[in-house]
């Protein structure tokens, strides 16, 4: 990860296959580029994105926070809630657009994975997978310490007659570190900018204390 400024602890990366974030590389050109529509359609019998080549519009990367803790115990030692649990969710991949049997998202994966050289993952990234990242240097101020699935996303078309499309999103990876409040309007990294919504002068967000 990028951002070292912002980002106190360096990122730790787990379960990433190659780092190398590339775009999806097609061998043939994806026939339609914009986003499919979110109607869901059925899948004809005996079409498999495991015999045939997928076609791939190029690649859309995010993250998205699977464990976010805002903790204020550096700034007010005292209180009962220094430290608020905002988020405690795993990320799932999912198929939209499309009535998939469950046995293509691990199918899709692998040719997400070949087009984009990353290693593409299926099954469910779940918090609590990576180390406990060291508080921030620098002045007391509020922190939040966060796990997040870097998720990566792109609609594909599976030749089946005239074409089956869909939209799949999965992840390579779940990063996790800190950053603090005070660097806020400072911050560029994409999961700073996404983390740092969650201190407690961005707009609230609803959260339950940490045990």
């Amino acid at each position: 990860m990028n951002g070292a400024k912002y980002v106190a602890a360096a990122a730790a990366v787990l379960l990433c296959g190659s780092c190398a974030h590339r775009d999806a590389e097609t061998e043939r050109p994806y026939p339609n580029a914009e986003s499919v529509e979110q109607e869901t359609v059925p899948v004809p019998a005996g079409c498999d994105p495991a015999r045939g080549r997928v076609a791939w519009s190029p690649a859309v990367r995010s993250p998205e926070p699977i464990r976010i803790v805002r903790d204020r115990s550096r700034v007010q030692p005292e209180s009962e809630h220094a430290r608020l649990r905002m988020v405690e969710r795993p990320f799932r991949p999912a198929i939209a657009g499309l009535a998939a049997p469950r046995s293509w998202r691990a199918r899709l994966a692998a040719s997400l994975s070949a087009a984009t050289g990353d290693t593409v993952l299926a099954t469910a990234a779940r918090p609590g997978t990576a180390a406990p990242p060291a508080d921030p240097a620098g002045p007391a101020a509020e922190i939040i310490r966060y796990e997040v699935a870097q998720a990566v996303s792109a609609d594909f078309v599976v030749p089946c007659g005239p074409g089956v499309r869909g939209r799949f999103t999965g992840w390579t990876a779940v990063t996790a570190g800190t950053v603090s409040c005070a660097d806020a309007g400072a911050a560029t990294d994409p999961t700073a900018l996404v983390v740092l919504q969650y201190c407690s002068d961005a707009p609230p967000w609803p959260g339950d204390p940490e045990d």
